[in-house]
């Protein structure tokens, strides 16, 4: 339990890099955006979701499973990270065509309240960007090397702090310079760190490693697709439903709840390498009994995190002086409690990867979706805007 703790301590604080900037840049948007641009990043942050599962392919997640199956050769390894960072590579010069050719005409019929220019080319950017940090970061994880793990995590998260402070601050660039400076440090903080890190430790890509990865990430796309518009699905509808200021107002809310998500990520971090060895040895038993510890423990402790975050938002916005978000404190309680169904999902799920019984993942996740969409659409006639997150609480309890 202690080294459990102990790694939960260090997944949670990585946990918190890709999402630190946001956290960290809520008084400065508060200070320079209006509720308007706010939503423009809430909508940059949905296409991003999507974009990341795009290049990646879900290639760092197939990287996760397979790193196990020959943890002690080194000549496996070497070749599973440079087909993984090569597959990166290639997939995003792909986007960066389509988008050359037909980007402009299938992001409008999307996304119409973001503009193509430029925002597409940035949330690319970004997009390769993080894929290539989860795949080095995994790698770092399963060899259990937390000093490069954070490294791989803070260098474009600090970079891209520093840029996107700068662009919104100093330059008043708006949401353009918001996005812009999170793209470019992304990048810079990674690429550097990539070729520093790779350097005696990557093989030669392998053609046939490359198809078993595919074989195996591909049944995860449907997943994954339905898995992200679950979770951002009720952006995409608050959006479409109650306009760009209302989606700016709601994306506050979420912001501010999302340390509880982070938490409940970094649980499944934390404890994945403990249930893969259990599992690869057959004492399926005493995982069992580890992984519904885990979940109690992470529950009592979500619990009280729900209550500060709740008590948190309305000094948040009196600190700011902005007012204009003060209505988004209404989704604030019903987000929050959202989680604890989160982190069970987490706990349990964890098997499925590991048998590759990934097949019944899709069907899970679309039955979800399902009911949230019904709970959305009956509720936000009855009740409006809070049908919104009382949907977010269906889908979550029924995944």
């Amino acid at each position: 339990m202690k080294r459990l703790l102990g790694s939960l301590g260090l997944y949670t604080l990585l946990g918190f890099v890709p999402m630190a900037t946001s956290l960290i840049m809520v008084p400065l948007y508060l200070g320079y955006l209006s509720v308007d641009e706010y939503g423009l990043i809430a909508l940059v942050n949905v296409s991003q979701v999507f974009f990341v599962l795009g290049v990646s392919l879900n290639v760092d997640a197939a990287f996760a499973r397979f790193y196990f199956d020959e943890e002690e050769s080194a000549s496996h390894i070497g070749k599973l990270l440079a087909t993984c960072v090569l597959l990166v590579v290639v997939s995003s010069l792909a986007w960066a065509a389509g988008l050359a050719t037909l980007g402009a005409s299938v992001w409008e019929l999307a996304l119409p309240s973001l503009p193509f220019h430029p925002f597409a080319w940035l949330v690319l950017l970004t997009a390769a960007g993080q894929t290539l940090q989860s795949v080095l970061f995994l790698y770092f994880r399963n060899r259990e090397e937390p000093v490069y793990a954070l490294l791989t995590s803070l260098a474009p998260f600090l970079l891209a702090t520093a840029f996107t402070f700068a662009a919104v601050g100093p330059l008043h660039l708006g949401a353009v310079g918001a996005v812009a400076g999170r793209a470019v440090g992304t990048a810079a903080g990674v690429l550097p760190v990539a070729l520093f890190i790779m350097r005696g430790r990557a093989g030669a890509p392998s053609a046939t490693l490359l198809k078993s990865l595919l074989a195996y990430s591909a049944p995860l796309l449907a997943y994954t697709i339905l898995n992200n518009l679950l979770f951002q699905g009720d952006r995409i509808l608050v959006e479409r439903w109650f306009g760009l200021e209302t989606l700016g107002r709601y994306a506050l809310a979420a912001v501010v709840i999302a340390p509880l998500d982070v938490i409940s990520n970094a649980a499944g971090q934390a404890i994945t390498p403990t249930i893969y060895r259990g599992l690869s040895t057959g004492d399926g038993a005493t995982v069992r009994r580890f992984a519904e510890g885990a979940y109690d423990s992470l529950s009592a402790g979500l619990t009280v995190l729900i209550v500060l975050a709740i008590w948190a938002f309305a000094p948040l916005l009196a600190f700011a002086g902005r007012e204009e978000y003060a209505a988004g404190a209404i989704f604030v309680p019903v987000l929050a409690l959202s989680q604890l169904f989160r982190v069970r999902y987490v706990c349990s799920s964890i098997p499925l990867f590991y048998f590759k019984r990934t097949a019944w993942l899709p069907f899970v996740t679309a039955t979800s979706i399902g009911l949230g969409l019904a709970m959305a659409a009956l509720a936000t006639r009855y009740f409006g805007l809070i049908g919104i997150p009382a949907a977010v609480l269906a889908w979550k309890w029924s995944q």
